[in-house]
């Protein structure tokens, strides 16, 4: 009778917990010092963590690539504060490993931390650190998708699962959902770029090339990029001759100017697939056809902006770097020069110093493209915000500095659809001497209203 009495409870209790807990997905919080995560050409291994405060993660390469762990979000790494890292936060392996080469980083600040791989940035992982008392076990309760507005309020972790999987099961789906979730009455109000290559990456497995039929220019064309480099990725440089007529086929440039992303993603992928070698990617883009080939540069150039090894420059001859290579290049590199010389500044304020190096620029095209790039700089740090704009701008030290600085500006807060980016890229403009005022105004109408005829 005792055995019998011990079995019955031991079956309640089974059936009591799988009633109870079927819904519910149970997470392991690790108690070990040391955590492993594989890196490679699949992405991140695991591609969650739940860690106590002061453990360390190991980050190994694998693969034929090479591969970048980093703080989100890409390619700025500002989001775990902890400085010290070679472009922002400490939570950066500065380079590309190598298969078999590893980087470690020990968590000490609580919260869900997003981390990409810089050369890939479509693999992303979340790591969350709970303090030393919590719990061993974290549960997690399965529910329908949530509201866009709820979503915004989840832990990073929680949002890249959601993506995820409804990327994999339907990216059309998946990329309407991000969009309403981080844009309000047209303005954007997040950041989504790398959710945005994660759909991207889900929309080629599942349609190839035509997957990017479902991508816009949202969150500064990640969808595209996700696409193209995923492709890349798969088939290597011998696809893009493919993925350039695709582009146009998808997008006719005498319809839409979506093409421009597509092709720039295109650069970001080539430079990724050629190990930040940056000659090599650019050969790569040649591949494309004129005029088409200029966004590919651009994607490249953008890459290269944010690489430890491209911020270092000669003071005395700054501009080295773009006139030593061809000038055909000399557009799409100077479009970035203004981020190397920003990461060269030890100072919080640089822009006065960065202005005067765009002054040095030894040729014009060079010297404006510098001073707008600059414009764009200067947006995405204020968010949009009016005066912080106008305020940095007014650091260049020339008037024409200044003029093509706001105007970049003004270009720049209609492309990222900031709060307000309508009134705002207008009273920038508007604070400019007449021809450039005139300019600036014919540049952002065309932007905001791209099937009216001027």
């Amino acid at each position: 009778m005792y055995t019998r009495n011990i079995l019955l409870l031991a079956t309640t209790l089974i059936l009591l917990v799988f009633f109870t807990f079927k819904n519910i997905s149970s997470i392991g919080l690790s108690t070990s010092h040391v955590q492993m995560v594989t890196i490679d050409d699949n992405g991140f291994l695991p591609e969650t963590l739940t860690i106590k405060e002061g453990t360390k993660v190991i980050w190994k390469a694998s693969g034929k690539h090479l591969h970048w762990p980093a703080s989100n979000p890409h390619p700025v790494h500002t989001d775990y504060p902890e400085s010290g890292g070679c472009i922002s936060s400490a939570l950066d392996s500065c380079y590309g490993l190598k298969s078999g080469e590893e980087f470690s980083f020990v968590f000490n600040k609580l919260g869900d931390w997003g981390i990409h791989d810089h050369l890939f940035p479509g693999s992303v992982m979340s790591v969350k650190v709970v303090s030393r008392t919590a719990s061993t076990t974290t549960l997690v309760f399965s529910k329908d998708l949530v509201s866009p507005s709820e979503f915004k309020s989840l832990d990073y972790s929680r949002q890249l699962e959601t993506i995820k999987k409804l990327s994999a099961l339907d990216p059309a789906k998946a990329w309407d959902y991000i969009k309403k979730s981080f844009i309000i009455n047209g303005q954007v109000v997040g950041n989504a770029h790398e959710m945005a290559h994660i759909v991207g990456h889900n929309a080629y497995a599942k349609f190839g090339l035509d997957g990017v039929k479902i991508c816009d220019d949202s969150f500064a064309f990640g969808c595209f990029h996700g696409v193209t480099e995923a492709m890349l990725l798969k088939e290597g440089v011998k696809s893009i001759s493919r993925i350039e007529q695709g582009c146009l086929d998808r997008f006719p440039p005498k319809s839409s100017s979506d093409y421009t992303g597509c092709i720039h993603g295109t650069g970001h992928g080539v430079y990724s697939l050629e190990g930040a070698d940056i000659s090599k990617a650019l050969e790569d883009c040649d591949i494309i056809t004129e005029p088409y080939r200029q966004y590919c540069y651009d994607g490249v150039f953008m890459e290269n902006s944010s690489s430890p090894s491209s911020r270092v420059f000669d003071p005395k001859d700054p501009w080295k770097f773009c006139t030593d290579l061809d000038v055909r290049y000399h557009r799409n590199c100077a479009r970035y020069q203004s981020q190397i010389f920003l990461g060269k500044m030890g100072h919080s304020n640089p822009l006065d110093e960065v202005g005067g190096l765009c002054t040095k620029g030894p040729s014009i095209l060079l010297r404006q493209t510098c001073y707008q790039s600059l414009g764009f700089y200067v947006t995405q740090g204020a968010l949009g915000a009016k005066n912080k704009i106008l305020q940095n701008c007014a650091q260049m030290p020339t008037l024409e500095g200044k003029e093509i600085c706001s105007t970049g500006a003004a270009i720049e807060s209609v492309f990222q659809k900031y709060e307000g980016y309508v009134e705002t890229s207008h009273a920038i403009c508007n604070t400019l001497t007449m021809l450039k005022k005139t300019e600036c105004l014919a540049n952002i109408e065309r932007m905001i209203n791209p099937n009216v005829q001027n």
